[in-house]
């Protein structure tokens, strides 16, 4: 038997080749995040009449290359190869796993073990790793489903596997000795840059604008989709803010390896603007799922939004390419706070009062009550049964009042750039008591002091259906602060599902007093409390 010892290796935004690649570089002790080089991208088609009317297939995000770029950084050879059958699978797989290297198969997911009875009737094919094998089975990781290892019958899996595979080759030592400013000044120069007259910029301009004049959500969703089934006007957008966040870690890898701090802010931003096209997205979705189309003011909050982005992204390119040109450093007045350095002294905890800021419902009740909660705007909500019946909940060291779950009462923030004043004061920590729904959010939180400094914090909210928490520096680890069930309403009692809250503390810098916060765009971020520890004096 051969059994390689890995684990997926699997972040938030990486489908399932990506996490095949990244698992494959794990196994050679290697890294993988310059294959992200050139995530950054946007193309807008208005011209093409043969597009049709719909505008999800007119939106694209180029070419990655990542496999050329795999091979470049870290030098690892991706080889896509078709075979005879799936017993040549199986040969390979032997010859590969010897060498301690996995091979990537398509397989019909009707044959694995663990396939839900839905995959069974729709014969999906999905992406498996195999890591192992014996002469009775395969060891294969579900780089789409469950993203652990199962144990594949030799029967069930030869008529599953198809005859086209992946196979690794270990070419090179990776590129240690990198010049940033070579990698993203390119990356930004590139959509600046004019071509016939626009820039990737203008392009999501004349976006919004085709948005204005031309959407109409059921020729969307009826229109072209992706290979999954997803209208492109879902996927599209979804893809172009994976793109964002995928190139921000591949700034954050740049910044660690050249020591380039400059390097921290834009990769910020890129988080923040992958954000922001997840809540298009998103939007799209809920008024899908609500059934109540409104396409007037659908289109006019999607228009604004690309047009938001457009800026945020300008802006930070043009940072980017500033950076790179002058080697200057981080904004000295919005410092960029994600691996501080703990302050010491001071324990009380400073309790702040959201009450004048709670704007959404997410817990509710089985029986009928006078208000309806609807956490996600979809009908999907906290079940208030095993809430603790203390308003002051201790979560490690911190400590957080938690609304009162009262029937007629919103008992969250739905974050939509609020500015929340504080009790003005000296402190060295911030925690808060929050989610996110469809999907994980990075989003910054904008400290202003009395001094006229500000402070921004990024933090990653968690989707409060899931337990896949970052992977930070302890002092900056989230954890989860209760877990509980879930409800969409007009559904049976037996659909509930698990659902958490999660609590996040981040360290402060700035001894200066503070004042206000101000919370990002992003409603799908719901803020439950706010704590503050106060600075020894």
């Amino acid at each position: 038997m051969i059994l390689l010892d890995v684990a997926m290796a699997h972040k938030r935004n990486f489908v399932c080749i990506e996490s095949s690649f990244a698992t494959a570089a794990s196994l050679l002790k290697k890294n993988y995040q310059m294959m992200f080089a050139k995530a950054w991208n946007f193309h807008f088609d208005t011209d093409d009449t043969s597009l049709g009317p719909t505008i999800g297939n007119r939106i694209s995000y180029g070419k990655w290359e990542r496999k050329a770029l795999l091979e470049q950084y870290h030098g690892i050879r991706v080889n896509r190869l078709q075979g005879t059958g799936s017993s040549e699978v199986v040969e390979t797989a032997e010859r590969e796993l010897s060498k301690g290297l996995p091979v990537v198969i398509r397989y019909d997911s009707s044959f694995s073990p663990w396939a839900r009875e839905a995959d069974r009737q729709s014969r999906f094919l999905t992406m498996f790793l195999i890591v192992g094998l014996d002469d009775n089975g395969v060891y294969c990781i579900d780089l789409h489903y469950t993203k652990s290892r199962g144990y594949i019958p030799m029967d069930d899996f030869l008529q599953g596997c198809s005859s086209s595979y992946t196979t690794f080759t270990d070419l090179h030592e990776e590129i240690s000795l990198l010049d940033w400013r070579d990698i993203a000044g390119p990356a930004a120069t590139h959509l600046l840059e004019k071509n016939n007259s626009r820039n990737a910029f203008d392009s999501m301009n004349c976006l919004a604008d085709y948005i204005n004049f031309h959407f109409n959500y059921e020729l969307e969703l009826h229109g072209e989709t992706n290979v999954v089934g997803y209208p492109l006007i879902y996927s599209n957008p979804s893809d172009l803010g994976r793109g964002r966040g995928l190139f921000a870690s591949t700034l954050k890898y740049l910044a660690g390896i050249c020591k380039a701090e400059s390097l921290v802010e834009p990769a910020n931003r890129l988080y923040y603007a992958e954000s922001q096209w997840m809540l298009i997205s998103s939007e799209l979705m809920k008024a899908y799922l609500n059934g109540k189309i409104d396409n007037d003011n659908l289109k006019s909050s999607l228009a604004a939004r690309v047009k938001a982005i457009a800026a945020l992204e300008e802006q930070t390119a043009a940072s980017l390419h500033k950076i790179c040109r002058d080697g200057i450093l981080c904004n000295k007045t919005t410092q960029c706070r994600e691996a501080a350095i703990p302050a010491t002294g001071g324990t009380e905890t400073v309790l702040v009062n959201l009450t004048g800021y709670l704007n959404n419902k997410g817990f509710g009740r089985l029986e009928n009550g006078d208000a309806t909660p609807d956490l996600t705007g979809t009908g999907e909500f906290f079940l208030a049964e095993g809430l603790l019946e203390d308003q002051l909940w201790k979560v490690g060291d911190m400590e957080f009042s938690f609304p009162a779950p009262d029937r007629n009462a919103n008992d969250n923030i739905s974050c939509q750039n609020q500015v929340v004043n504080l009790p003005c004061g000296r402190y060295r920590r911030l925690m808060i008591l929050g989610c996110a729904e469809f999907g994980v959010f990075n989003v910054p939180l904008l400290i202003h002091y009395a001094s006229g400094e500000k402070d921004e914090v990024m933090i990653e909210f968690i989707d409060w259906g899931s337990k896949d928490l970052p992977k930070i520096t302890e002092a900056q680890r989230p954890v989860v602060a209760w877990e509980g069930l879930g409800l969409e309403k007009n559904r049976a009692n037996e659909n509930k599902t698990a659902r958490y809250i999660y609590a996040y503390q981040h360290e402060l810098q700035c001894s200066s007093f503070m004042e206000s916060i101000v919370l990002p765009d992003c409603r799908n971020v719901h803020l439950f409390a706010i704590s503050l520890t106060k600075m020894s004096d």
